[in-house]
């Protein structure tokens, strides 16, 4: 059996048949496992993760037929999570949006779930809060990174920072041209406390 289309990042492979595991071992570009089955129709899941006893970055779930002579070649893809996502306090008027690893989803009542995440370490869930108009009210996040299996997570959301009032040169009387001229702009986290996945 041959693992095929394993990324870099791909540091480790399982492979289960029919339920049973076996040994993969790296082979130049793919991953190979020996195995004696019985000629016929047998399930195969093979995945790919970031490190051994890691997170499950790829999969392939497949039914084939084996027959004698013939070698079982699978062939892995990008794995992807559901979040169950909560707002831990919500408030009237405000619509809520989750967002993690390119997927994007509405939170109706602070509630919903985000499908397609990539799967991986590192992944952050961010979640606003903004009101009728677009204007963006609080935020949160937490980091962890979805699994293989679907997650849930609570979010507190905190608010962010006022907009920034429009920079203006000081002194603020009129400027000659070629005159040097200061601005002063400051920014501030909106978020500076983050919480882990549950």
């Amino acid at each position: 059996m041959r693992v095929l289309n394993a990324p870099e990042t791909v540091q480790a492979v399982t492979l289960e048949v029919d339920g049973t595991p076996y040994p993969v071992a790296r082979d130049g570009e793919a991953w190979v496992a020996r195995a004696r089955l019985a000629p016929g129709e047998h399930t195969f899941v093979a995945r790919g993760l970031d490190a051994p006893q890691g997170v499950v970055l790829y999969k392939a779930h497949e039914r084939k037929r084996v027959e004698p002579g013939r070698e079982v070649r699978l062939t892995l893809y990008r794995l992807t999570s559901d979040i169950t996502v909560r707002v831990e306090n919500p408030a009237p008027g405000e619509r809520y949006l989750a967002k993690a690893g390119g997927a994007m989803a509405a939170l109706p009542g602070g509630e919903g779930m985000l499908q397609g995440v990539p799967t991986g370490r590192g992944v952050v869930l961010l979640v606003e809060a903004r009101d009728p108009t677009g204007l963006l009210l609080r935020q949160g996040s937490a980091d962890g990174g979805p699994l293989e299996s679907p997650i849930q997570a609570s979010v507190r959301l905190e608010a962010v920072a006022p907009p920034a009032s429009r920079p203006e040169p000081h002194p603020a009387a009129q400027v000659e041209k070629g005159q040097e001229v200061v601005l002063r702009v400051a920014a501030q986290d909106p978020n500076p406390r983050r919480r882990g996945w549950p």
